[in-house]
């Protein structure tokens, strides 16, 4: 769980004159245009922009994102639209990145402010920054594919964060993915509803879970497939 400490400042008239002017000067300047990620075969993987301020990092977000869509199109889960990438580490607490539903906008917290802030859920606490930052762009990038998918209920979590969680794992090392099973509970579901209930009262849990189920035997991307096809879902109606 994220934790934001509040800070008091004081300021002179002078600073508040130039906070002033820089502010309006911030205001009026247009913001840069997202940078389009540069693609080996435009016609095989998505278009994807990345909006953040240092170019080497656009260029390693471009980076990983490409082998993200092209590792997720290897387990049916395609990326089929443009999607942008911009950094905010202004997220609300404990969220280290999120997917704008319709707008094919992902925003995810830098890697510096994702380390310095040790903005890790419980079931990822034991991956290296990097490892995990990497990852929640596999995550996110997860949510815009399945966003093309019809849902009967007008949205579908339990059926989403199945599949962003299942390929955020599937997309670390075998290292990584060694270090995320070590903290795994020797609990499993049993079926959907099993799951929906532990997304709603252990979100913290509902990643290795997603994962135990991914895992068993006539599941993977055979079943992600059809989740992503519309054939399998993993919600049930609510009253």
């Amino acid at each position: 769980m994220a934790r934001h400490t509040s800070e008091t400042w004081a300021f002179s008239a002078r600073t508040v004159l130039a906070a002033a002017l820089a502010g309006a000067l911030f205001a009026t300047a247009p913001r840069a245009e997202p940078t389009l990620c540069p693609a080996p075969d435009p016609a095989a993987v998505a278009a994807i922009s990345v909006d953040a301020p240092d170019p080497a990092l656009v260029e390693r977000i471009c980076r990983v994102a490409q082998t993200a869509v092209e590792e997720l199109a290897a387990c049916n889960v395609v990326v089929a639209r443009p999607v942008t990438i911009r950094i905010n580490d202004d997220l609300p607490p404990g969220c280290v990145g999120q997917y704008h539903c319709g707008e094919g906008l992902i925003e995810v917290l830098s890697p510096e402010f994702l380390k310095e802030r040790e903005l890790y859920d419980s079931a990822f606490h034991q991956l290296d920054p990097k490892a995990y930052f990497d990852s929640i762009i596999t995550h996110e990038l997860t949510h815009a594919a399945y966003d093309n998918t019809f849902c009967p209920f007008g949205t579908c979590p339990v059926t989403a964060e199945f599949l962003a969680y299942s390929m955020q794992v599937r997309s670390l090392s075998e290292a990584d993915r060694l270090r995320f099973l070590d903290g795994m509970p020797r609990t499993r579901v049993e079926t959907p509803a099993d799951l929906a209930l532990v997304l709603m009262m252990a979100p913290g849990k509902f990643a290795q879970l997603a994962w135990e189920f991914y895992s068993r035997p006539g599941k993977g991307c055979d079943y992600v497939g059809k989740v992503m096809a519309g054939d399998v879902l993993l919600d049930f109606y609510l009253p």
